[in-house]
């Protein structure tokens, strides 16, 4: 059996509601920037795929797994962790602890 839910309260086909923009959320993360603030473990990543000088590498991020570049132009090993430090359209900009 298939079940299609209606859009009449959310404006979705989901049963949830989910933020209007990604964006929004992790600027709002992102801008959260002093060491002693609760949340900035929220700002880690760890880095899957090694970043190399002018190259994109690959961090995880916040349970999912995005694109990204340390403005610093150095090599980041995989397995480092880094600190999000911007955003790019959606590379994320890192930088090491």
């Amino acid at each position: 059996m298939i079940r299609i839910f209606s859009s009449t309260n959310s404006g979705s086909a989901f049963p949830f509601s989910a933020p209007k923009t990604l964006s929004g959320t992790l600027n709002k993360t992102m801008n959260e920037t002093s060491g002693a603030s609760a949340n900035y473990e929220v700002n880690l990543a760890i880095v899957s795929d090694d970043i190399l000088p002018n190259q994109i590498g690959r961090v995880s991020f916040r349970a999912s797994w995005w694109p990204a570049l340390c403005p610093q132009n150095i090599h980041v090993r995989s397995g480092t962790v880094v600190k999000v430090i911007g955003r790019t359209n959606i590379t994320l900009l890192v930088e090491p602890l």
